[in-house]
């Protein structure tokens, strides 16, 4: 009897340790983006018994000492990514233009394919909505190949924003599209390489050499805002767009 009641008690233990390790794996998910901490934080909540939860936490130990794989910008490679990376990194930094701005800019970090979740996250914060871009991810969580446009503008609508997906669109409609000031989020794309990334579009523009921009605020790695010469981004703009209609 008294052995059963070690077992217990070092069960009960155990699962106090798991509530503490879900916390951590969810704060470190939250601050780095990185998406080793997601999925052994979904491995704990899966877990059931004391086993299962030791050897989780085992395994997390591990994984929190390996030297993570080196990635070449900011997610997945190959195939239809959507909201990920493809074989090469963002084309619109080839020429971008130095731009500051006082909207928010948010980074994905290396290495995850959260694309799509921090720029909701940019955009909600530009209409007075700010989130934890955790918590987005947390409330659909992307796949290996990161998330779709539709899902882009659901994640903006559950935070109280109404947003539709068009597509087919030009840089004359993004400029229409923001003339008010709302920002929006748009695919980027290099067929060639299978890249594939969300951006924010602010406006377009022209700068005092009278050249014509797009304003990005950008979420790549640290996150980072530019102008891109509009012959640029009309090159790589897939004419996908998640409009943001204004607060519910």
């Amino acid at each position: 009897m008294r052995g059963s009641h070690q077992i217990s008690g070092a069960d009960n233990n155990i699962r106090q340790l798991a509530g503490l390790g879900q916390d951590n794996l969810l704060s470190l998910y939250s601050k780095t983006n990185e998406l080793k901490y997601w999925h052994a934080y979904k491995q704990l909540q899966a877990s059931s018994s004391g086993n299962e939860i030791a050897d989780v936490l085992m395994s997390g130990v591990a994984l929190l000492g390996k030297d993570r794989k080196p990635t070449r910008t900011n997610g997945a490679e190959g195939g239809k990514n959507l909201g990920g990376e493809g074989t090469a990194g963002n084309p619109l930094l080839a020429d971008a233009l130095p731009r500051n701005g006082d909207r928010a800019v948010y980074g994905q970090g290396e290495g995850t394919v959260t694309c799509g979740h921090n720029s909701c996250g940019m955009v909600l914060d530009t209409m007075g909505k700010p989130v934890d871009v955790g918590d987005l991810v947390a409330k659909i969580p992307p796949s290996e190949r990161g998330i779709v446009p539709d899902v882009v503008a659901r994640l903006i609508r559950l935070n109280g924003v109404d947003a539709v997906t068009v597509s087919n669109r030009n840089i004359d409609d993004l400029a229409r599209l923001t003339a008010k000031g709302v920002p929006v989020i748009v695919r980027v794309q290099d067929v060639g390489t299978d890249f594939s990334h969300f951006v924010v579009v602010d406006g377009v523009t022209t700068t005092s050499t009278g050249q014509a921009v797009v304003a990005v605020r950008d979420p790549l790695g640290k996150g980072r805002q530019y102008f891109s010469p509009v012959d640029t981004f009309g090159r790589y703009f897939s004419g996908e767009v998640v409009i943001p209609k204004g607060k519910q």
